[in-house]
């Protein structure tokens, strides 16, 4: 089925790091040695999952709840419709 086509589930995973990282560094303004001592995950996890290499969706709720206001949390999910959801398919 090519609806379920490996390299677009890799590539929209790819695009889900890529935002969670740019979030990361543009809104909640951390690095990742400050993100790692915030939610306990070592930096190798965190750059793993900002790189793609990682799908698990621990991972992404990591980057939700480090959302400190509920104007990040909505910025948040509304970068990852606006790039995951929509651009990922181009």
């Amino acid at each position: 089925m090519e609806k379920y086509n490996y390299y677009k589930r890799r590539k929209f995973i790819k695009h889900i790091g890529r935002v969670c990282g740019d979030f990361r560094k543009e809104r909640l303004r951390l690095t990742l040695h400050e993100m790692k001592q915030a939610t306990g995950v070592p930096i190798s996890t965190l750059n793993s999952f900002e790189l793609g290499r990682s799908s698990s969706l621990n991972m992404f709720y990591i980057y939700l709840v480090s959302c400190e206001t509920q104007v990040q949390t909505k910025e948040f999910l509304q970068y990852i419709v606006e790039v995951c959801l929509i651009d990922w398919r181009q």
